[in-house]
């Protein structure tokens, strides 16, 4: 489920861009970024915001290509659809799109 994984994505178009836009818990989203790391006064802004007992989210995107798209939405579809090990399937699914964010 979307709590296990401690993030969600959308799929969505702006304009002639597709893109992945993923939010989830800071310590999981660092890994799925693009330089994999929060610069020093970010990474220190969350430590801060911890201290305090407030939870942080991290929202990061990426542009999806054509390409890309079109052989990820049959796999996104058919997860969709499963009637078995439906939850698994989608977040193998979103975990595909889930690489190199930016933030």
């Amino acid at each position: 489920s979307t709590s296990d994984r401690k993030r969600m994505s959308v799929v969505c178009k702006d304009g002639e861009r597709t893109l992945c836009i993923s939010k989830g818990a800071d310590n999981i989203m660092e890994g799925l970024l693009t330089n994999q790391l929060f610069d020093t006064e970010q990474a220190s802004r969350l430590q801060e915001f911890s201290k305090q007992g407030l939870r942080t989210l991290v929202v990061a995107w990426k542009v999806i290509d054509e390409d890309s798209f079109a052989r990820w939405q049959p796999k996104q579809l058919q997860a969709e659809n499963a009637l078995e090990e439906r939850v698994e399937k989608l977040a193998k699914s979103a975990q595909q799109l889930e690489v190199q964010l930016d933030f």
